[in-house]
């Protein structure tokens, strides 16, 4: 087991996870971008409009991965998560925590991993089935 250990976004952090976001957002018109998307149902639908159109396959991994930055956002917004970086002997990278920090996601992959393995991602049915799991372990553990 790895000895993993948070720390606060960097300026840099920040900077690379807007640039991720700036990847989705550019395929939405401008009036998309000041309305719903503003919400985690938009960004959500977004997210599902995205992936039922195939604009992104298994060979756009950074894309994909810019999707689940999205997909990490709406956990931000929807269940008391915050972004953090994990830290551990394989190296930094993004990850979502709740409050007490007991439950960690790291949503960056969710969608690219599966695309990758040749599934097809309802996006919708995978937010809803995480949102149990995390109540459960919520009213299990924290």
């Amino acid at each position: 087991m790895t000895n993993t250990q948070f720390h606060p976004l960097t300026k840099n952090d920040l900077k690379h996870l807007d640039f991720q976001r700036d990847e989705i957002t550019r395929h939405l018109s401008d009036d998309d971008k000041s309305g719903a998307y503003a919400t985690a149902m938009g960004k959500l639908t977004t997210l599902k409009i995205l992936l039922d159109t195939n604009i992104f396959n298994a060979e756009h991994t950074h894309e994909l991965q810019c999707m689940g930055v999205i997909l990490g956002d709406i956990f931000v917004l929807e269940n008391n998560f915050r972004w953090v970086i994990a830290e551990d002997h394989y190296g930094r990278t993004p990850a979502i925590v709740h409050n007490n920090e007991q439950l960690t996601f790291f949503p960056v992959t969710m969608i690219s991993k599966r695309i990758e393995r040749g599934e097809k991602v309802d996006i919708v049915k995978l937010y809803r089935k995480l949102c149990n799991q995390i109540n459960s372990l919520i009213a299990d553990y924290c």
